[in-house]
């Protein structure tokens, strides 16, 4: 990277970790992706501050990635630098039915230390990867519940470098989407409002949720969960189903046989070969059942 040296040299104090050529490879769950230009780790928010505004005075762009669970990142790699939210990011504190989670902190463990409290409104998410900021990023959940179900409000750090509060009005949270992107923010921890309740309880229907996913996906093997977002009457995979597309591969990328929105890494898949597929799903679903489907997954990086 350009400047790398004069970059490190203008943030003084930063307590994180600066990689650069990192491949992405080794950060998504589709274990695809060239080079970021630079992996940047803030330890915690006075880190990210310091990082925001070093990145502007070089006029470096910057994506935020949370556990690398919904991206598809191109085999050229991301120009800029890429964020990921250290162990600072990773922390969670209950007082009462109030929940504060950091933006880092996974959401299968911010689920285990609700539950073991007894305070339920989280069961939506049971059995969702990824971490709580890359959640209020794209709003997730099932047709049980969202994230956005309980939640209050963020605190967040802005293009300058400054820490901003928003509620949830101001995130405008929809069907897999919120304003974060568009508001050029950085999630940095989410308080939630929950309800206290039986811990056996919500341990049952976390569990039974946590076990039909099991069922219904494909287990062992790379992918980025839902590929595409479900049309406002239908399901993406019963689409991609009735047109004969399960099984159906380009190089390494597969549609999974046991869940039709599943695009599958069987082992040598490049991100051109699952970008190949996706376009190709999308053609036949037009033109065979008149619907344009939308990813779900974030497309990223130089292609």
């Amino acid at each position: 990277m350009k400047d790398a040296e004069a970059l490190i040299q203008s943030m003084p104090g930063f307590k994180g970790k600066l990689l650069f050529a990192e491949p992405m490879s080794a950060h998504t769950s589709y274990k695809i992706g060239g080079p970021a230009d630079l992996y940047a780790v803030p330890k915690d928010v006075t880190d990210l501050q310091l990082l925001i505004k070093g990145l502007a005075e070089y006029s470096v762009p910057l994506f935020v990635v949370g556990d690398g669970t919904n991206l598809l990142v191109a085999d050229k790699g991301i120009r800029g630098a890429v964020v990921q939210l250290g162990t600072g990011f990773g922390r969670v504190h209950v007082r009462g039915e109030e929940v504060t989670a950091g933006a880092a902190l996974k959401i299968s463990r911010l689920l285990r230390e609700t539950i073991g409290r007894g305070l339920a409104g989280l069961e939506g998410l049971a059995g969702v990867p990824g971490t709580v900021g890359g959640a209020v990023y794209m709003n997730a959940g099932t047709r049980h519940g969202y994230i956005s179900d309980t939640l209050v409000s963020i605190s967040a750090v802005d293009q300058c470098g400054t820490l901003v509060t928003l509620t949830k009005d101001e995130l405008g949270m929809g069907y897999r989407e919120s304003k974060v992107r568009d508001l050029g923010i950085i999630v940095a921890d989410v308080q939630f409002e929950l309800k206290k309740a039986d811990p056996e309880m919500i341990n049952l229907v976390v569990e039974s949720r946590v076990q039909r996913r099991k069922e219904t996906q494909p287990p062992g093997v790379g992918t980025c969960g839902s590929v595409f977002k479900n049309p406002m009457d239908g399901h993406a995979a019963q689409l991609i189903e009735s047109v004969g597309a399960k099984g159906m591969q380009i190089g390494g990328a597969r549609v999974s046989s046991k869940h039709a929105n599943f695009i599958e890494n069987t082992g040598t898949a490049t991100a051109a070969d699952v970008k190949e597929l996706m376009e190709k799903l999308v053609k036949l679903i037009q033109e065979h059942c008149g619907v344009i489907l939308d990813p779900e997954v974030q497309i990223v990086g130089e292609w």
